[in-house]
């Protein structure tokens, strides 16, 4: 799974669904949360395809990846910089 906020969403041309569901959230309120697979998605130099993903309206502008796209990526930290390569 993948987590968008609305703005990111739309700026890389994802439409989003009319319908959604409500999330609780780490401060107890709730928030509408759309969900949709996005065909093709490039994380770093992987090309990832049918990732299920969910779109929220929230003041983060940061993507959170689940472990759909975890398992499929090598997550490596080093010199305070993050590399993303595709796992074998």
């Amino acid at each position: 799974m993948l987590n968008l906020p609305i703005s990111s969403a739309k700026s890389m041309g994802i439409a989003i669904p009319k319908t959604y569901q409500w999330a609780t959230i780490s401060d107890g309120s709730k928030i509408q949360t759309y969900s949709a697979d996005i065909k093709t998605l490039k994380v770093g130099g992987c090309t990832l395809n049918n990732v299920p993903a969910t779109f929220s309206d929230t003041s983060s502008p940061y993507a959170l990846f689940g472990e759909s796209v975890i398992k499929k990526v090598s997550l490596v930290v080093a010199n305070d910089r993050m590399k993303i390569s595709c796992k074998g």
